[in-house]
């Protein structure tokens, strides 16, 4: 961190080192993705006729934020406050940003990955090569991965998916062969990526619309409940180059909102059974769309087109699940802090 005093007297500077030292210690656990070393800090304080105003820069890998008071104000302290919050929502909404950006270049690869796989799979589906068909989208269907483990393990969570009744690759491998069986009538209004999505959903829903378990989705959960876990199947065999499902984290999830540093420090597999254990009370249909928006990088419109509603009504809920996960944790941490 850097400061630089204008016309300002001492005893002026050596409360603003102190007040500024603190104001960095909080605002620290919002950059802790970014190495000390990757970003710099200044502020640069006036004193001009009795009045003092702030600036602060901050840069990041990512890009540079700026907050300043806007107006002059007597008191340093209020000077600094004005600062302090103003780049704390600047990096709130720069963070929201760049993992926005993150996720719409990692779906855009995806979806080129599958369109430039097109001509093949006709190919293949047009001569009746199943095998081929198999070989050729197993490997492009990665990120759908990650789609099925939300799904499956908020399906045992709510009680219509018992615990080791389906794998990940059960579901995958379903996926694919309805594909394979559809794929030369496929709607071709719709991108690749959409049509297996769907796909996907019909295939989670046909295997939950059996005998429901009586859960209440208001119940605490032991850490050990198996039904937080999820088995893979033949992923961690024939494809280990896929690795392992990216955890879900309170940040990634909600960047946007101020987490408090006690969620913060937990282990992300906590963070995870915390986030699954939440969502588990929404409606089918809105958490579907809250995880397609805020972890896999689906624009709402999609997801309205997916769904058949209005991208005003997915917006509404989306973000009504981000401001009550937000105001979950608040609350939970009053409790327990």
């Amino acid at each position: 961190e850097h400061i630089i005093f204008q016309n300002c007297p001492d005893p002026v500077k050596e409360r603003v080192e102190q007040e500024w030292s603190k104001i960095t210690s909080k605002l620290e656990r919002l950059l802790q993705k970014y190495p000390r070393d990757q970003r710099h800090l200044r502020l640069v304080v006036r004193h001009k006729n009795g009045m003092f105003d702030a600036r602060a820069v901050l840069m990041l890998p990512t890009g540079t934020l700026v907050a300043h008071t806007h107006q002059p104000t007597n008191n340093i302290r209020e000077a600094l406050d004005v600062v302090e919050e103003r780049l704390r929502r600047e990096i709130h909404k720069h963070k929201e940003k760049v993992r926005r950006e993150h996720l719409y270049r990692r779906k855009r690869r995806h979806r080129e990955s599958l369109e430039s796989a097109i001509p093949l799979l006709e190919e293949e589906a047009r001569a009746g090569e199943q095998e081929s068909f198999f070989a050729i989208l197993r490997p492009l269907i990665r990120h759908l991965r990650t789609h099925v483990h939300y799904e499956l393990t908020l399906a045992q969570l709510d009680g219509r998916i018992k615990p080791g009744e389906c794998t990940v690759s059960d579901i995958l491998d379903e996926v694919i062969a309805r594909a394979y069986d559809r794929f030369l009538k496929r709607p071709q209004h719709l991108s690749l990526e959409r049509w297996l999505v769907e796909i996907l959903h019909e295939v989670i829903d046909e295997r939950s619309s059996g005998e429901i378990s009586t859960v209440s989705v208001y119940e605490p959960l032991p850490e050990n409940d198996p039904r937080f876990e999820v088995e893979n199947g033949w992923i961690v065999d024939n494809e280990p180059f896929w690795g392992n499902p990216e955890p879900i984290t309170l940040e990634d999830t909600l960047p946007g909102s101020d987490i408090p540093e006690s969620w913060q420090n937990l282990m992300a597999e906590e963070q995870r059974r915390w986030l699954l254990n939440q969502l588990r009370q929404f409606p089918l249909e809105k958490r579907r769309a809250f995880t397609l928006h805020f972890l896999e990088g689906w624009d709402v419109a999609e997801i309205a087109l997916l769904q058949d509603r209005s991208a005003e009504e997915v917006q509404e809920d989306v973000q009504t699940i981000a401001e009550e996960l937000t105001r979950r944790l608040q609350t939970e941490q009053t409790i327990s802090g």
